[in-house]
């Protein structure tokens, strides 16, 4: 079992005070701002881990985080390109707080075959509004299986759930949530010689162009082999 009880300082980077991220092709633009403060936090965690220390892990984590000037992007309400085009601006929320529990499980279900699994949940709140903060979904899920089938030869299955999170609190606008997975192997011909190939997004959850509030992947499915050779 941990606990801790922590407090902390950051002051906004480059990307946040000067950088214009330009992502007009679906839909926004972010755009920096050098009037942010520095962020101040105080925080408190605790955990506990259950293990055998060869094929089982299992922890819980919670967590409570006070936040004030939190750095995070809001909708300006300014359009570019004909209205087509949302711009964003990173700003401070006077008072925030984030809190929440952290779930994992390792576990090698057979000889060769391992599974981990992970639930995330997080309440993020907007203090002085009573609002949820924006950009920050609420709910986690990470799958993955790896398969030794050989000793030259495997195969990871992966997924990520992600459900939908807040774009602009004060329009009610959101992005939706998602399920996605990922597959690839590889296989070791010699020390020197080795073959891979996978598929990417097998379920081609992508986002919308049209809305642009979608923050769902931006690349659909793709498939890839390789042959990799070390000298």
């Amino acid at each position: 079992m941990r606990t801790g009880v922590a407090a902390g300082y950051r002051v906004p980077n480059l990307k946040e005070r000067f950088y214009v991220f330009d992502h007009s092709v679906n839909g926004y633009k972010v755009v920096g701002s050098d009037d942010l403060l520095p962020e101040q936090n105080r925080s408190t965690q605790a955990s506990l881990t259950v293990t055998d220390n060869r094929t089982f892990n299992a922890e819980l984590s919670l967590f409570h985080n006070r936040i004030s000037d939190l750095i995070e992007t809001r909708d300006t309400g300014e359009r570019d390109n004909n209205g087509t085009v949302a711009i964003y601006q990173y700003s401070n929320y006077a008072r925030a707080m984030t809190r929440g529990y952290d779930i994992s499980l390792q576990h090698a279900l057979l000889s060769g075959l391992q599974q981990r699994v992970s639930f995330s949940y997080l309440d993020a709140r907007d203090l002085e509004l009573g609002q949820a903060l924006p950009n920050r979904s609420a709910r986690n899920i990470k799958l993955l299986w790896l398969w030794d089938a050989r000793y030259n030869w495997n195969i990871t299955l992966t997924g990520e759930y992600q459900s939908e999170f807040y774009t602009d609190v004060s329009r009610n606008q959101k992005s939706p949530g998602y399920l996605r997975w990922d597959i690839k192997s590889d296989y070791r011909w010699n020390t020197k010689l080795s073959f891979y190939g996978g598929i990417d997004n097998i379920n081609d959850a992508v986002r919308d162009p049209a809305d642009e509030n979608d923050r769902r992947p931006s690349r659909g499915r793709y498939s890839y082999v390789g042959v990799s050779y070390h000298f």
